[in-house]
C-alpha cells in the first residue's frame, strides 16, 4: 500500500464533516436527533420600535426569553429539586445566543438545569401545558432566558437588526441527547415557539418574531474513522491479491533460454 494513500486517509478522517442546513420554518413538526442542531432566526425591530416612545436609551433589548414546545409521546420524567415541575432524563440540549455572523455567542440559562446541577448553556426538557392552535394538551418544553449589558447587546445586534422583517440575532439548540421532535401536527414550527424581549427596568416588553428555522443535521465524529477503517482494509485486500497476482504471473510465464547457433 503506498504510504501518500495511507496519510490520505488519515487526513481526511481529521477534516471536518460537514453538516447540511435544512429549511423546515414551514415544516410542522421537527426531529432534532442527537447531534442535530436547530437554529432559530429572531428578529427585535417590533421591541425598538417601541423602545424610543417608552424612553428607553437603547433600541435593543436586555432580556431574551424563550419557550419551544413538542409532543410527550409518553417520555419519562423525574422531580426537579425543590420544585414541583419536572424534567425528561436523557434529554440533553445545548443552547447559545448568536450574532448573525456568528462572531459572538453567549450561553443561555435554563433555572432548572441550574437546579439539577448543569452549568449555563445546557437546558433539560421539562413538560407545560398547551391550549389552542391545532393541539391543546400537555407537552414537552425547552426554556431559557439570557440577560445583556450594553457590550454584549453592541457586541450581538447591528444597525441592520432594527429594520422591519430581519433577522436580528439566532438562538442554537445543540442535541446532546437522545431524539426528541418539536411542534405540533397543522401548524407551522414557528408556532411551538415563543419568544420575548424585555428592558432592564422591565417597563417594556414585546413578543420576538420567529423568521427561520433551520435544521443542521451534523454527522458523529465515528463515522469518518469507519469509513477510514473500510477504505484501508480495501487498499490492504487489492495490494495483496495484486502481489499474488503478480507471483502467478511470473510463475506461469515460460522461460526462454538464448543460445547462440
Amino acid at each position: 500500500m503506498r504510504l501518500s494513500a495511507i496519510f490520505a486517509l488519515i487526513y481526511l478522517s481529521f477534516a471536518p464533516l460537514h453538516a447540511g442546513i435544512v429549511d423546515v420554518t414551514a415544516d410542522s413538526q421537527v426531529t432534532v436527533q442527537e447531534n442535530d442542531s436547530l437554529i432559530i432566526g429572531l428578529g427585535v425591530w417590533t421591541y425598538a420600535s417601541q423602545a424610543s416612545g417608552a424612553g428607553l436609551a437603547s433600541p435593543y433589548p436586555t432580556e431574551i426569553s424563550f419557550i419551544l414546545g413538542g409532543l410527550p409521546e409518553g417520555l419519562p420524567t423525574s422531580a426537579i429539586p425543590g420544585t414541583s415541575a419536572t424534567y425528561t432524563p436523557g434529554m440533553l440540549f445545548s443552547a447559545t445566543l448568536e450574532s448573525l455572523d456568528g462572531s459572538y455567542s453567549m450561553p443561555l440559562f435554563d433555572s432548572n438545569a441550574a437546579l439539577l446541577g448543569l452549568p449555563d448553556g445546557d437546558l433539560v426538557l421539562g413538560s407545560g401545558f398547551r391550549s389552542g392552535g391545532s393541539y391543546s394538551g400537555p407537552i414537552s418544553v425547552l426554556s431559557a432566558t439570557v440577560t445583556l449589558n450594553s457590550t454584549e447587546s453592541a457586541e450581538l445586534f447591528s444597525a441592520a437588526a432594527l429594520e422591519p422583517w430581519s433577522e436580528a440575532f439566532v438562538i442554537r439548540l445543540v442535541n446532546v441527547g437522545e431524539d426528541i421532535t418539536f411542534g405540533y401536527s397543522g401548524s407551522p414550527i414557528t408556532s411551538a415557539l415563543s419568544a420575548s424581549l424585555s428592558s432592564a427596568d422591565g417597563t417594556l416588553s414585546a413578543g420576538a418574531m420567529p423568521l427561520q428555522v433551520e435544521l443542521q443535521d451534523c454527522p458523529e465524529p465515528g463515522t469518518m474513522w469507519l469509513l477510514l477503517i473500510g477504505l484501508t482494509a480495501s487498499l490492504v485486500v487489492r495490494t495483496i491479491f495484486g502481489r499474488c497476482d503478480r507471483a502467478l504471473t511470473a510463475t506461469a510465464s515460460p522461460k526462454i533460454k538464448n543460445t547462440a547457433i
